[in-house]
C-alpha cells in the first residue's frame, strides 16, 4: 500500500470511504501474507481485526520496520543511493537510477516485497540499480537545444509535488516550466486548493483545458483550467490557461530557453505536446 489519498471523490463519498476499501481489500490477503504499508497509512491498519496477513511498514522514520536512509543523489541527481534497514538492522545500500524521495520509498517497498518473496539481499540491490522505471514518469522524450522535454502521468497533487521535487534534485538550478492537463472536473474542483499549491512550485505553468473523464455535463461546467490557473496564481506561482494541446506547443516554441526543463504532466493525451515539443524546438 503506497498511499491512501483522497481521489476518485465522483464515485467515493469521502476519504473516510476510500480508507475503509483499502482496509476490505487488505483483509483478503490470508493469514501467511504480507501486508505492506507506507508508514504514513500503517495506522489505519494496524488495529483492525479484519486483516489477519503479518503487517510491515515502511518508510523514513524510525518506527518503520523497513526504514530507508536519507536519500544521497549521485551522478548530478540521475542516481540515488540510500541505506535499507530492516527491523532495526543495516541490510546494506541500495542505488537507484532514478531520483526523488518517492521512488526510494517505491524501492522500499519493492525490496520488502521481494524479501517476503524469498529473495537474498544481493539479489534485491542488482534489481533494483537496473531498474529505470516506467513510461510516463519522469520519462526523458527529448533533449535538444539545450531543453530538457520529459513527460509524467502524475495527475493528483501528491503525485506533482513528488514528481517536481525530484526534478529540483535531478535538474537543480534549472528553470521548470509544467505543462498540466487537469484530469477530471471532479478532482479538479476537489482538489483545486492542493493542485494549486503543488503546481505553485514550480516556475511557469501552462494549463490546456481539463481532459473530460466520467463527468457529467454540470461537473463540466462547474471548473476550467482558468479557475485553477487563478488559484496557482494565488498560491504565489506563476500560471496561464491555453486554449488547447496545440496551443501549449506552440507556447513551448516560442518562450522556452536553453538551459529550461519542461515536463507534460496528467492522465489523459497532454503527452502528445511533449513530442510536439521534441520535434518542433
Amino acid at each position: 500500500m503506497t498511499n491512501v489519498d483522497e481521489d476518485h471523490l465522483d464515485y467515493y463519498r469521502d476519504l473516510a470511504e476510500i480508507q475503509e476499501s483499502f482496509r476490505v481489500f487488505a483483509a483478503l490477503l490470508p493469514e501467511d501474507g504480507v501486508l505492506i504499508v507506507n508508514d504514513a497509512y500503517a495506522p489505519l491498519f494496524a488495529d483492525d481485526d479484519r486483516i489477519c496477513a503479518e503487517l510491515q511498514s515502511y518508510g523514513f522514520s524510525a518506527e518503520a520496520y523497513w526504514r530507508a536512509g536519507e536519500p544521497q543523489p549521485e551522478e548530478g541527481g540521475r542516481l540515488t543511493r540510500f541505506e535499507l534497514h530492516r527491523d532495526g538492522e543495516l541490510l546494506g545500500t541500495l542505488r537507484i537510477p532514478m531520483s526523488g524521495r518517492h521512488n526510494v520509498l517505491n524501492a522500499t517497498a519493492a525490496a520488502a516485497a521481494m524479501a517476503a518473496s524469498g529473495v537474498a539481499f544481493d539479489k534485491i540491490a542488482a534489481a533494483l540499480a537496473v531498474f529505470r522505471g516506467v513510461a510516463r514518469r519522469q520519462q526523458v522524450v527529448a533533449e535538444v537545444g539545450g531543453i530538457t522535454v520529459l513527460d509524467d502521468y502524475g495527475h493528483h497533487p501528491a503525485e506533482i509535488r513528488a514528481t517536481l521535487g525530484a526534478l529540483r534534485t535531478r535538474y537543480a538550478g534549472r528553470r521548470l516550466v509544467v505543462i498540466f492537463q487537469p484530469h477530471q472536473a471532479s478532482r479538479t474542483r476537489c482538489l483545486m486548493k492542493e493542485f494549486a499549491v503543488a503546481l505553485a512550485k514550480a516556475d511557469e505553468v501552462w494549463l490546456p483545458p481539463i481532459y473530460f473523464a466520467r463527468d457529467s455535463e454540470e461537473e463540466r461546467r462547474a471548473v476550467t483550467s482558468e479557475d485553477l490557473a487563478r488559484h496557482v496564481r494565488n498560491e504565489g506561482g506563476s500560471a496561464q490557461p491555453l486554449p488547447d494541446l496545440a496551443a501549449a506547443v506552440r507556447q513551448g516554441v516560442r518562450h522556452l530557453v536553453p538551459g529550461d526543463v519542461v515536463v507534460t504532466m496528467g492522465a489523459g493525451d497532454v503527452d502528445e505536446v511533449a513530442r510536439g515539443l521534441a520535434a518542433r524546438l
